[in-house]
């Protein structure tokens, strides 16, 4: 089956997301990155529900998660893409829930007009906004 990314765009066959290639997922269950097939991007699962954007930066850079190093934050476009290659379709009880998907993620990505800002993107809609930096906000890394 083939559903649109964009609506009257492109096509691509589904799953996207997986645990294929390219990601990976520890035993338990405890410890799993889910690959987007068209950027290459591995995803961690929910790093944290809710904090202040520098500490989210450090959280993601500073992380070995699941074994791996070259962490970052998703900058506001990875994000946003992810919602248009259907990230919503990959929520699981092992990586992230549908019900986290519903949060406003940190992006990397500061107001050019005004840098204590920065964007946050919904993973289930899609949809951004800018939020001062002292914010909490739920982190997810890339890399």
């Amino acid at each position: 089956t083939r559903y649109p990314l964009v609506t009257g765009v492109q096509t691509c066959a589904l799953p996207i997301y997986s645990l294929g290639a390219g990601s990976s997922c520890s035993a338990d269950g405890a410890r799993c990155t889910m690959q987007d097939k068209i950027t290459g991007l591995s995803w961690s699962k929910l790093q944290s529900s809710g904090q202040p954007w520098n500490t989210a930066w450090a959280t993601c850079a500073g992380s070995s998660y699941n074994g791996q190093t070259g962490w970052r934050l998703p900058t506001q476009k990875e994000l946003m893409e992810a919602y248009t290659h259907g990230i919503r379709s990959a929520a699981s009880i092992n990586w992230m829930t549908e019900a986290n998907m519903f949060n406003w993620f940190w992006s990397g990505s500061s107001r050019s007009d005004a840098t204590y800002y920065a964007w946050n993107v919904s993973l289930a809609y899609g949809l951004t906004y800018y939020v001062d930096k002292a914010t909490p906000s739920p982190v997810v890394c890339v890399r």
